[in-house]
């Protein structure tokens, strides 16, 4: 079993990993998808650092992720990019674990690419605040 400090940087981790999958529209070939495979590449990494994952371990993260889509409404529902972007930005500045500077760059890079096309909301920016207020919550109430 890991500890909940190594669950929590699993849980945080995931939700890293998760862009791409809750990410609306489809992505063409190119830089930005090259910026997204950078992203995972990155996460995958620091996955494979933790201590080896068991069945109890997956089932509490998929509690915990679950928890979290319900209590922002994002469960099994796409969301724009920028808004995931500044959700993990958040997870990232603030989390007791260091992450890689390609991660930071990858994910600086997929979101200038969205504001650079006029696809960017200020919205987007406080919706992602609000998601790691809520991020804090649930790993407050499951022991992270």
């Amino acid at each position: 079993m890991m500890t909940e400090k190594q669950e929590t940087h699993l849980y945080e981790l995931a939700l890293i990993q998760s862009i791409l999958s809750c990410t609306m529209g489809k992505l063409e070939g190119g830089r930005l998808k090259n910026q997204y495979a950078k992203l995972e590449k990155e996460t995958a990494t620091q996955l494979r650092r933790l201590p080896k994952v068991s069945t109890a371990d997956i089932k509490k993260a998929e509690k915990v992720l679950g928890e979290f889509g319900r209590l922002t409404g994002w469960e099994r529902k796409e969301r724009h990019i920028a808004t995931l972007v500044s959700f993990v930005l958040e997870i990232i500045e603030k989390s007791e674990f260091s992450y890689s500077p390609k991660t930071v760059d990858a994910l600086v890079n997929i979101h200038d690419y969205y504001d650079r096309v006029g696809d960017v909301m200020p919205i987007c920016h406080r919706a992602g605040e609000i998601a790691w207020e809520k991020w804090q919550k649930t790993l407050r109430k499951n022991g992270g």
